[in-house]
């Protein structure tokens, strides 16, 4: 190629990139712009009703007072319990005192304690009296009854789960929760 063929060509382009910058720079329009990603939409998580949160936040306290209490009387068999009473209403009140004093009669308590999971499954606040239904996965591997003299194990039923499904309900009597039935599946382990 030969040195003017070169040089014509270079000013060709030079002339093309300048008439493009000018071109652009006295447009009325506006360039172009770049495509952008669509804007993201995040859709409104569902929230539940701040009362029935309230009520289920509430009874899970009171959950976890009734369990101490339970197992502080546990302990001793303590079917004279001031603090049950403070967490738990009839009928479950009177289904413990009678197996503390079940308990006490023969002689037998118990040691360890429980490990608890319990979650709320249901709110209802349109029962009169409102209703809170909790679930729970009650791990007893390291309770055991034991006699109250010697501190000798007692023999455990070898038929039952260590680990199995409870479900309670709390009830509002005059603005406080209260643990008023709970039942333990054996036959469903978790």
């Amino acid at each position: 190629m030969g040195q003017r063929t070169k040089r014509t060509r270079l000013l060709l382009v030079a002339a093309a990139s300048a008439l493009l910058i000018i071109s652009t720079a006295c447009s009325d329009e506006e360039p172009a712009a770049e495509p952008t990603d669509p804007p993201v939409v995040v859709a409104p998580s569902t929230t539940e009703d701040p009362a029935q949160a309230q009520a289920g936040k509430d009874s899970l306290a009171v959950y976890a007072l009734y369990r101490e209490a339970y197992q502080a009387a546990a302990t001793k068999a303590d079917f004279k319990s001031k603090e049950l009473p403070k967490y738990v209403a009839e009928p479950l009140l009177g289904q413990l005192v009678n197996s503390f004093a079940q308990m006490s009669k023969a002689g037998v308590v118990s040691r360890g304690e429980s490990i608890w999971n319990p979650t709320v499954v249901d709110v209802d606040l349109e029962a009169s009296p409102a209703v809170v239904t909790i679930e729970d996965c009650r791990d007893t591997t390291a309770v055991v009854t034991v006699n109250a003299k010697t501190g000798k194990p007692m023999p455990a039923p070898s038929n039952q789960a260590k680990k199995y499904v409870v479900v309670s309900k709390a009830k509002s009597v005059n603005s406080r929760w209260y643990i008023f039935e709970s039942n333990g599946d054996r036959s469903r382990s978790c």
